[in-house]
């Protein structure tokens, strides 16, 4: 499993795990990494062609609280965590 960063590699001050949202059909969710290159879907709705939801992984991004440097990763470990 590949580190995430605890410092910023531009300024050395700390980084903070978040996620960038993704807003769509009345719902928002974290964003998702999916693999291959997008191609257009058949139907005007959806726009693109997605592989199965089984493919997809989330992505978290660490935020500098300094200069505000973003890093983002997808790892599946990042998925919504239930409460």
């Amino acid at each position: 499993m590949t580190q995430t960063p605890e410092t910023c590699p531009k300024c050395a001050h700390s980084m903070q795990l978040g996620f960038v949202t993704e807003i769509g059909g009345g719902a928002i969710a974290p964003e998702t990494w999916v693999p291959g290159a997008p191609q257009r879907s058949f139907w005007s709705l959806t726009g693109t062609k997605l592989p199965p939801r089984e493919e997809w992984v989330p992505i978290a991004v660490f935020r500098c609280t300094g200069c505000g440097y973003l890093e983002s990763y997808a790892r599946s470990e990042f998925g919504t965590a239930e409460k």
